[in-house]
């Protein structure tokens, strides 16, 4: 990345991997290099709510797409992760956030459906 921790901390998605000698004093302000831990603080907020920001767009996304075609498992996948993400972040205290694995996937009803439609068709085919 890069030797400055200024810049090393605003680009990183996570400002504590940038490594700084003396990080809880107050730095040299005039000095690129170093980076005061208030200021460390200020940027990883930064960053967490612009994840918030991102998960809680790409959500929107996913909806609109949703309500026009039937979302892939992927994008059903990615969608349970950042309804995880974001109820984590905004009702973590009360411990009653949904696990991931009782949230429902469309796609395992339509496997389901797909399966019982086979089955149906290979007893019909041996009854012939």
């Amino acid at each position: 990345m890069t030797s400055f921790a200024t810049q090393a901390a605003t680009a990183s998605e996570d400002v504590n991997i940038v490594y700084i000698n003396g990080v809880l004093k107050a730095d040299n302000k005039n000095d690129p290099k170093d980076i005061n831990f208030l200021e460390r603080i200020r940027i990883q907020i930064d960053h967490y709510k612009n994840r918030v920001g991102h998960a809680e767009k790409r959500i929107e996304e996913l909806l609109t797409l949703n309500s026009e075609t039937n979302l892939d498992l992927q994008q059903e996948k990615e969608l349970i992760d950042l309804d995880s993400f974001l109820e984590a972040s905004i009702d973590n205290r009360t411990g009653r956030v949904v696990p991931d694995d009782l949230k429902y996937l469309s796609n395992n009803r339509q496997l389901s459906e797909l399966l019982g439609k086979v089955d149906t068709l290979i007893s019909e085919i041996k009854s012939k």
